[in-house]
């Protein structure tokens, strides 16, 4: 007689343990996470088993401003999949934005999109910031000597 067990999890994802239920009243299940997720389901109980949602960990932006005191803005990504929602595109794995007042929810198309126009934004930020740079500078000075010796001054510093 042979036995065949299979395997009942699926590939990228781990049978973990989650505490689910009322303060003081919680229970121990065991659920599927996905190896991405970084939230801990027992430390960070839930009510219901519905409740649960996976998210990977958060990459940030922050801007600051010479005029004001502190960070002005901030833009957090994370992947995150909600199993239990209604919405099968909130079931599927998909990228979140969070500008800390709102969330953008995108597919992954979506997101590389979003990163693609990121990118530009980026390219273009930094173009006015070696124009302001330039424009700075004393009218004595040669910009392309000038930005010759700001690069290797940088280099040198790392």
């Amino acid at each position: 007689m042979s036995i065949t067990v299979s395997n009942p999890v699926k590939p990228g994802v781990r049978l973990v343990p989650a505490m689910i239920g009322k303060v003081d009243r919680e229970q121990r299940v065991y659920i599927e996470c996905p190896a991405w997720c970084v939230i801990d389901h027992v430390a960070e109980p839930e009510t219901h088993v519905e409740d649960i949602s996976h998210t990977t960990g958060s990459a940030c932006i922050v801007g600051m401003s010479l005029t004001k005191t502190g960070i002005i803005h901030a833009l957090h990504s994370t992947v995150r999949t909600d199993p239990s929602s209604d919405d099968p595109r909130l079931k599927a794995a998909h990228v979140v934005v969070d500008d800390e007042s709102e969330d953008a929810y995108m597919t992954p198309d979506m997101a590389e999109e979003f990163a693609d126009a990121l990118i530009s934004f980026a390219s273009a930020v930094r173009q006015q910031a070696r124009a302001a740079r330039l424009a700075n500078l004393p009218a004595d000075s040669d910009p392309d000597i000038d930005e010759a010796l700001r690069r290797v001054r940088e280099r040198d510093a790392r």
